[in-house]
């Protein structure tokens, strides 16, 4: 298969998905006029990516010591054997116990998100996609499901501008409010790295734990602002990715936890209709995305001349994968929900009496007020979990996810 194109023309979403669809192995290289960027696939997952940039520290020794995994003079003793012996350089720090295997293991992840997330917001380039054997160190990558990719990237895509709103540069540095502090103080850091997901869950980046109010995520990011640091370094040091940090930045900002260094406690308003509405809207967007995106996997699964010519046969495809697409829209409806649910809890420091409730309150006219399948969202107040009986309509079935 020989692939090459307008990022314009031919977006790096459908690029990725027909790949998937296709389950072909190879590096797909994208350039623009002063970056390079390659994504190596194998049979459709993302098992590498890398974007050159005029800095190279997206590589995995610079992210190890910017996030104070090790020391300057100890990567480069590890590149030094590198050249000498050839061997991977994760291999070398694993082997020398300057790192474990599972920290490895996670900023390799990372790395790979980050490098796809940051490409996916590239607005012109070129692109071409060589189909080859593609070498990657399997004993500490695992291939990442495209689909979960284009899922959350989509998602990102969405409600980057509504972050960028409050989070306008990685250079602001943010002080905590003392007077805030007791609300988050007794909560338990969470880890500087996220536990591993399974790669073929798309839905599992979607799933933030919740201590109380304020998400793992947030209690994080929270930990890490200190006054001096800016965004760029908190990135660094809690080793969650660039949109994870900024978003729970933004809501600790919108929640009044921290305020812009120099600037005073009270100079920020609290924001929560807006962040109300960015969370309504990112669901709904990526909910169409979502139908959108099955449908294109409908096609091309589908003899090309076929569907074209017969104009039934696409409809009878959709039709066919119609419970399908609902179930796959499922879960973004339910982590939006979610979401609308914790930030009006933010907002009142208790949870709603129903999850119509923050729906009422907000005038969000726009929520879809039952599940895709048109019946009401099920809502335990005892236990605080959001629920959808599913396509079989059956409660504890596999078709029925619940958010806690």
């Amino acid at each position: 298969m020989s692939l090459e194109g307008s990022i314009k023309d031919f977006g790096l979403s459908d690029i990725f998905q027909l790949i998937q669809v296709q389950q072909k192995s190879g590096v797909m290289s994208v350039r623009d006029q002063s970056w390079r960027a390659s994504v190596g696939f194998v049979k459709g997952m993302v098992v590498s990516a890398q974007v050159d940039e005029e800095k190279s520290g997206e590589r995995i020794g610079g992210v190890l010591v910017r996030a104070r995994r090790l020391t300057p003079q100890q990567l480069q003793e590890a590149l030094k054997a590198q050249q000498e012996t050839g061997d991977y350089l994760g291999q070398i720090l694993v082997a020398r116990n300057i790192i474990s295997e599972a920290d490895l293991k996670r900023a390799l992840r990372l790395q790979i998100l980050e490098a796809v997330y940051r490409l996916f917001r590239w607005k012109e380039g070129r692109y071409s996609f060589d189909q080859k054997d593609v070498d990657y160190p399997k004993a500490y990558v695992d291939p990442i499901s495209t689909e979960h990719i284009l899922m959350e990237g989509v998602r990102r895509l969405d409600e980057w501008p509504y972050i960028e709103k409050k989070i306008s540069s990685l250079s602001l540095v943010f002080a905590q409010v003392a007077e805030k502090r007791g609300e988050i103080e007794a909560a338990k850091p969470a880890s500087a790295a996220k536990p591993d997901s399974s790669p073929d869950d798309p839905f599992a980046d979607l799933d933030t734990k919740e201590s109380g109010r304020f998400s793992q995520d947030e209690i994080a990011a929270f930990h890490a602002v200190n006054g001096s640091d800016d965004v760029s370094k908190i990135i660094d040091l809690v080793q969650m990715g660039e949109f994870e940090v900024c978003k729970a930045l933004s809501n600790l900002l919108t929640a009044g936890l921290i305020v812009p260094v120099g600037a005073p406690a009270g100079a920020v308003a609290r924001e929560l209709p807006e962040a109300v509405t960015w969370a309504i809207g990112a669901l709904m967007a990526t909910g169409r995305w979502t139908v959108n995106i099955a449908l294109i996997a409908a096609l091309l699964a589908a003899p090309a001349a076929a569907a074209w010519r017969y104009g039934e046969d696409l409809v009878r495809i959709a039709d066919r994968d119609l419970q399908a697409i609902r179930s796959l829209a499922l879960p973004n409806q339910l982590a939006g929900l979610r979401e609308l649910v914790h930030l009006w809890t933010m907002e009142h420091g208790q949870r709603p009496d129903s999850v119509y409730r923050p729906i009422e309150d907000y005038g969000a006219s726009s929520w879809p007020l039952a599940d895709p399948w048109g019946r009401p969202w099920r809502d335990d107040l005892q236990t605080g979990d959001i629920s959808s009986p599913g396509a079989d309509e059956e409660m504890g079935t596999s078709t029925s996810p619940i958010l806690h």
